[in-house]
């Protein structure tokens, strides 16, 4: 798109080539004023066609984001009213794919704060595609530092991607996040509203491994003293003609099912160390593929840092919001749950709460420092 920018004594003017012939958008927007859309007028020079646009007294949205520290609802605002432009084209029966949901096409007055966009049938380009690469310039200038925002901007960015995003979809979200009640810096953490056993380590899962590992050789036991009392009072152990007890018969069945017992307890009992730990693998029939897995420093005298156990968690207490490292079914993740500083794969920013499989060699940041994921074969374990 062929596109100029002038400026003389009546104002500022933005000048855009067109095909040749006016189709039915251009006849709308030619002979009538609408709401959210800058107003456009049709030159001809040497057989060419030109749309002029009167910008006087406005700034394009990329000056805007670069000028002004903004926040989450400086930018629900601007949402609404795209959202609002895209109602207006279509009440004129024409697709809002049509209009220019970019950074340099959309203008905002510098009184009002209202949005004024450009309509072009040549670059259509779906809704959702649109606002993903607009939240993709809205990430690199929006202050980091700002909570709200972040997850805000990441959390909607995250919406577009998904299968058949609509417009209504993201109107949806971005009315979804004024009516949520915002977090205090008081209010408990999405890692401590978690079960004590998560927080460890511990899937719930895993729990009920553990307990089964446990009690198994409690009921071992039990039947070991149950039994003989069942054959004592079926009178099994009566002698046959005087009815008198056999002790040394009750003594002989006693000692047996106590020796078959307290042998059944020794083979199950799971030992000290994997008692109360995630790996108690007593059940594990099949055998999982394990990955050795080492952060490299990138910066200092820092030693490099082996994972020995999954998840590995980034952060100083259990309550702290973080990253971690997991390993599930021989594949590596990475995943941020909304740390403050962000995580940085290859460079790239991850959205929270979103597993992203890593690769030996990948670049890691967390909390401002960086390492080199190294991965390495290392058997199997039961």
């Amino acid at each position: 798109m062929q596109k100029e920018q002038w400026q003389d004594g009546t104002g500022n003017y933005l000048k855009i080539a067109l095909e040749q012939g006016e189709n039915y958008s251009e006849k709308i927007f030619l002979y009538q004023e609408v709401k959210g859309f800058l107003p456009m007028e049709i030159r001809r020079i040497n057989g060419k066609s030109e749309a002029i646009y009167n910008i006087s007294g406005k700034i394009s949205l990329r000056t805007y984001l670069e000028e002004k520290e903004f926040t989450r609802e400086d930018i629900r605002a601007l949402f609404f009213q795209l959202f609002d432009m895209a109602d207006i084209v279509e009440e004129y029966l024409l697709d809002s794919e049509g209009i220019l949901l970019d950074v340099d096409n959309l203008y905002i007055d510098r009184y009002s704060g209202e949005v004024d966009g450009i309509y072009r049938d040549a670059d259509k380009k779906s809704f959702a595609e649109s606002f993903g690469c607009l939240l993709e310039t809205i990430m690199e200038k929006m202050n980091q530092q700002d909570k709200e925002l972040v997850f805000f901007i990441y959390g909607m960015h995250k919406k577009t991607k998904e299968y058949c995003c609509t417009k209504e979809i993201l109107r949806q979200y971005v009315t979804d996040v004024q009516e949520e009640k915002i977090e205090t810096e008081d209010s408990p953490t999405e890692m401590e509203m978690r079960p004590m056993e998560e927080r460890k380590g511990i899937s719930v899962s895993d729990k009920k491994i553990i307990i089964r590992g446990c009690l198994l050789p409690g009921m071992i036991l039990a039947a070991g003293v149950t039994l003989p009392s069942v054959l004592w009072w079926m009178g099994m152990f009566q002698k046959p003609l005087s009815g008198e007890m056999d002790w040394v018969k009750l003594i002989a069945a006693v000692v047996f099912f106590l020796g078959v017992a307290l042998y059944g307890v020794w083979k199950t009992m799971p030992s000290q160390e994997n008692c109360g730990k995630k790996k108690i693998v007593f059940f594990h029939k099949e055998e999982e593929e394990q990955l050795n897995v080492c952060l490299i420093p990138q910066k200092g005298r820092e030693e490099p840092i082996p994972i020995k156990e999954f998840p590995y968690w980034f952060g100083k207490s259990i309550g702290e919001i973080r990253a971690g490292i997991f390993q599930e079914k021989g594949t590596v993740l990475i995943m941020d749950e909304e740390s403050r500083e962000g995580t940085f794969h290859n460079d790239k920013r991850l959205l929270p709460w979103q597993k992203i499989p890593l690769q030996d060699g990948d670049l890691l940041s967390v909390e401002g420092r960086e390492y080199v994921v190294e991965i390495t074969q290392a058997g199997y374990v039961i």
